[in-house]
């Protein structure tokens, strides 16, 4: 684990981030799940704390509320409308897994804000700080808007004695660039102890009028000796938009903080605007922390091996380049010696197939994490990228009106397009399904296909570490190992050599299209070889049965995960299927047939065991139970 006390993913020293986001909705019809979105997650994984507003989910989504790597520390739903089927505003809090413990969730009847208690061992501090992340609709008449910051100002009443205060949301306020601080002069030396002093001004690139939501948020900050950070910290001193409409573009997204915090926050900034994933920019924010806690977490896990994708022509260049003089050579058992012990063998025959597989250009099975859908072609990440150039361009130009027009014209007909290309490609898989009814297997692929489950974003959720956790619990037994002797040179009736009509027959198991495990060898690479040249695989299996060595890539297993029931989020309600490898399971298969064939002729089952026996069923021990 490698402590953040030098530059770690760009953060500075020994510092705690912070990040907020209003993002429309956890998911869009043009892009799906945001959470899984390579732009969202760019934004984002560098934070430790991480507050949305206007998530839009209700009870009845809110597994769906997971980021990879965090932990969801709070949420607030909102009521479903069941006209639209939609749920305005939401609140959700985020922290990364290393920080969880170091923060405790507080009460608050406000069902406009999430507070959170950020202990000091976290910070460094001499006190706590208490953390808002709030969304205030722009909706609502001039009591209404007081009324929210009353309940506000309530709540920091609450919390100010015990720590520091910081704020972060969407208030929907515009203050333009108004004094959030009492100035001192002559005249008030009879407050000074009561007063802050004076503050360094705050600039701001919105210059819309200062409305009754931004006069409330000031008096506030005047209030309780707060400060906003936009438009005078390091990153943002000049008060940047947070937030673009077709029709203008304002500073409605604040952080803000006790004024005796403010020396501790080393920088402030607004990110950059993607209108794919909200109208709004995130915003993020560092204060020094103690570098001993907050530290990056690495998974002891091994990467994933490489996998071929076989076609039915491929077979055919595997056997001819398995038959030129560089590899022929190599799988020839004449020049096997008795230094080539079992495990050397597999060695070696596991890489010759796999430079041989390489050699016939063979493609690799590439997993591609956050890609497109499948209808997003060439044309619409054309006029995706577009509109990203011209809000790249925007930063700098705020004043033009009509490049931020553009971006809106623009979005609108890429999520038209997306709409179309969609429905067309969702008609033809229909259509591929009506005519493939009689191949039951490309049918159910077309389904898949239909559903799209890939892009699980719970499930992603839940880090390695947890996963490594859950399955070492489950796998490592409690009960002592048996102990069989090693060096044991007695022979039973089960310990002959395999011969090839043995081996032939148990390779019924090498079916196609299955999934490899960690040494890459697939069944067709298998299956290529066994028909070119079996005694090979022959020699080998018999050199394993009489030397019982340790083959290491056949003791580790891929772990894939299939939900059972209960909450996603939990790895518990996961079960594990362990891939292992093809040529060891082949292997295992050959004993597997002669034990069976063993304990069947000598009647060492009874007839009633059916379990795993050919020519059984499940139905046939109900017949007996009812006779």
């Amino acid at each position: 684990m490698a402590p953040r006390d030098s530059i770690v993913n760009g953060k500075a020293n020994g510092s705690l981030k912070f990040s907020f986001w209003n993002i429309r909705g956890f998911q869009s019809k043009l892009i799906g799940k945001k959470f899984i979105c390579k732009d969202f997650s760019n934004q984002i994984q560098d934070h430790d704390i991480i507050g949305l507003a206007e998530t839009h989910t209700h009870t009845a989504v809110v597994d769906e509320l997971a980021i990879p790597g965090y932990e969801l520390v709070k949420y607030i739903n909102c009521e479903r409308n069941l006209k639209s089927h939609t749920a305005p505003g939401g609140l959700a809090l985020f922290c990364k897994e290393n920080v969880y413990k170091h923060i405790t969730p507080m009460k608050s009847e406000n069902r406009d804000i999430i507070w959170i208690k950020i202990k000091k061992d976290l910070t460094g501090l001499d006190r706590e700080i208490f953390l808002g992340t709030l969304y205030f609709s722009p909706s609502g008449k001039k009591e209404s808007v007081q009324k929210k910051y009353q309940a506000l100002a309530e709540d920091i009443s609450k919390f100010q004695p015990k720590g520091y205060i910081v704020l972060q949301g969407d208030f929907n306020a515009h203050t333009n660039n108004c004094q959030d601080y009492i100035e001192i002069d002559e005249n008030s030396e009879e407050l000074d102890g009561e007063l802050s002093p004076n503050s360094q001004p705050r600039n701001s690139e919105d210059k819309s009028k200062v409305d009754i939501r931004g006069e409330e948020l000031i008096e506030l900050c005047k209030s309780f000796n707060l400060k906003i950070l936009n438009g005078r910290t390091s990153g943002d001193i000049f008060g940047k938009i947070t937030s673009f409409h077709w029709n203008g573009k304002a500073v409605v997204d604040y952080f803000i903080a006790s004024n005796e915090l403010h020396p501790s926050f080393t920088s402030m900034r607004v990110g950059n605007y993607n209108p794919f994933l909200s109208d709004h920019c995130p915003l993020s924010c560092e204060i020094k922390a103690n570098s001993k806690i907050v530290e990056c977490t690495q998974d002891n896990l091994r990467e994933r091996p490489i996998q071929f994708h076989f076609k039915e022509t491929d077979k055919a260049k595997l056997i001819e380049t398995l038959k030129s003089d560089e590899f022929s050579c190599k799988l020839n058992p004449s020049h096997w010696n008795s230094e080539n012990v079992a495990g050397k063998l597999v060695t070696e025959i596991t890489d010759t197939l796999i430079d041989a597989t390489k050699a016939a250009r063979i493609k690799l099975k590439i997993v591609l994490k956050n890609c497109n859908a499948p209808w997003f072609d060439t044309e619409c990440q054309t006029l995706k990228n577009s509109i990203k150039r011209k809000c790249r361009k925007l930063k700098n130009l705020v004043d033009n009106h009509t490049l931020n027009l553009e971006i809106f014209s623009d979005n609108k007909k890429l999520k038209k397009m997306v709409k179309t290309k969609r429905e067309d490609y969702k008609k033809g898989i229909l259509e591929d399904m009506e005519v493939s009814k009689k191949d039951q297997k490309l049918f159910w692929k077309l389904l898949d296909k239909l559903q799209d489950n890939s892009n699980d974003v719970v499930k992603n959720n839940i880090s390695a570490q947890k996963w490594e956790t859950h399955f070492q619990s489950i796998l490592q037994s409690k009960t002592p190992a048996m102990k069989f002797p090693s060096d044991s040179q007695e022979v039973g009736p089960l310990d002959y050599d395999i011969d090839l009509e043995e081996m032939l027959k148990a390779s019924y198991v090498l079916k196609c299209n299955k999934a490899t495990g960690y040494d890459s060898l697939s069944n067709e690479m298998i299956k290529c070889l066994l028909g070119l040249n079996p005694t090979i695989l022959l020699k080998l299996f018999n050199c394993i049965l009489k030397e019982n060595p340790v083959i290491d890539k056949w003791r580790i297993s891929i772990l894939n995960t299939i939900y059972k029931s209960g909450n996603k989020a939990d790895a518990s309600n996961y079960r594990g299927i362990s891939i292992m490898s093809c040529l060891g399971k082949f292997f295992n298969s050959i004993l597997n047939l002669r034990l069976t064939k063993f304990v069947l002729e000598n009647k060492i089952l009874n007839d009633t065991q059916l379990g795993f026996r050919k020519g059984n069923r499940t139905t046939d021990a109900h017949i007996l139970l009812h006779s």
